[in-house]
């Protein structure tokens, strides 16, 4: 990788961390009453060529230039120490089976191009332990990282449900666990806990989620020290066009309930975290490729080969088992858009 690439992408890496810094501290600013007088005053400055955005209150001019360096200041340490913690956590923020949490922010189909990707055999499901590894790879290094996932019989307010606990766990120790109860019968999602440790200048981080027919809703709290520090609640709608809504933990079990032969097509939508706008969903568009028999570390297992089209123009290929319809391996290799690849493999299986 050239100078010019590396510097390229390390400023865009900064733009984005300067824009998590300062995003909170923004969204907590008082947003002044709507008055024909704080009109006046915003284009009054507009005709004099100033820049004052909602003002609240007069601010001595003789002060203004050390409190925006002061707010500069705090900013600029602000982000260092961000990118210090992220520099000693290996683990992705929002890491899903497929795709972390970067490409959820990207741009979204208007509608998918194939009908939703419908349970219809829910009797393959069965308890499980599985083991898999996720692998990145770039031109400068590697990291790798386990993905421990269970999954066991459970109820949920009476009616029979399935509950999917997957733990990834990087190589300095930092970790998320992703627990999620489905419907047995359709495999839709009925709530979710996400805990993610560290995560950026937190020592950790709790998502809970509720889902309903109209969308999903719940609340985040993050902590310092023990204690809550930021805290955040949400409520999404889910469009029904892009059903089957599908939660990262059960990702690769989902298609044990779907009938894939040569020529299927289908769509499901990858659930994101929900507490941000731009990481609710993630619509693809799957569609049969081809058959091939596959070697992984668990063994080798005939499969169904899958390709994945997201509406950002990035392409994942999914090996799926012909006879139980489990996720044996995943390939993005257009994976943060820099030379490489992400893979994950199923390494260990177990049936309790």
């Amino acid at each position: 990788m050239s100078f010019r690439t590396r510097w390229t992408q390390r400023r865009a890496d900064w733009s984005r961390d300067i824009a998590d810094a300062v995003r909170a501290e923004l969204r907590a600013l008082r947003v002044p009453d709507a008055s024909e007088a704080l009109l006046e005053r915003v284009l009054a400055s507009r005709r004099q060529g100033q820049r004052v955005l909602l003002p609240l209150e007069d601010v001595p001019r003789r002060r203004r230039g050390v409190i925006y360096l002061g707010a500069i200041a705090a900013a600029i340490a602000l982000v260092f120490a961000i990118i210090a913690i992220r520099a000693r956590s290996a683990l992705p923020q929002g890491e899903g089976w497929f795709l972390g949490d970067h490409a959820y922010a990207q741009a979204r189909a208007e509608s998918p191009i194939y009908p939703g990707a419908r349970v219809t055999h829910a009797e393959r499901m069965r308890p499980m332990r599985l083991t898999y590894r996720c692998t990145e790879r770039t031109s400068a290094a590697s990291t790798t990282r386990d993905i421990v996932l269970s999954a066991a019989r459970d109820a949920v307010d009476g009616a029979p449900a399935w509950r999917v606990v997957s733990n990834t766990r990087g190589r300095d120790g930092a970790s998320q666990l992703d627990s999620v109860w489905v419907s047995a019968a359709t495999f839709a999602p009925l709530r979710r806990t996400i805990v993610q440790a560290p995560y950026r200048r937190y020592e950790r981080i709790e998502v809970r989620q509720e889902f309903s027919a109209r969308g999903v809703r719940g609340e985040m709290n993050a902590y310092q020290k023990g204690a809550v520090t930021a805290h955040r609640r949400f409520d999404r709608a889910l469009p029904s066009s892009y059903a089957p809504f599908v939660a990262e933990a059960f990702t690769p079990l989902y298609h044990a309930g779907v009938a894939l032969d040569r020529n299927w097509t289908g769509s499901l939508a990858q659930l994101g975290w929900a507490v941000r706008d731009d990481n609710v969903f993630l619509s693809m568009a799957m569609k049969v490729d081809g058959e091939e028999v596959i070697r992984v570390p668990a063994g080798e297992f005939d499969c169904w080969r899958i390709a994945i089209d997201l509406a950002s123009g990035r392409h994942v290929w999914y090996w799926v088992r012909k006879r139980d319809g489990l996720g044996i391996r995943s390939l993005d290799s257009t994976a943060a858009g820099a030379p490489g690849a992400r893979e994950t493999v199923l390494s260990a299986e177990r049936t309790p």
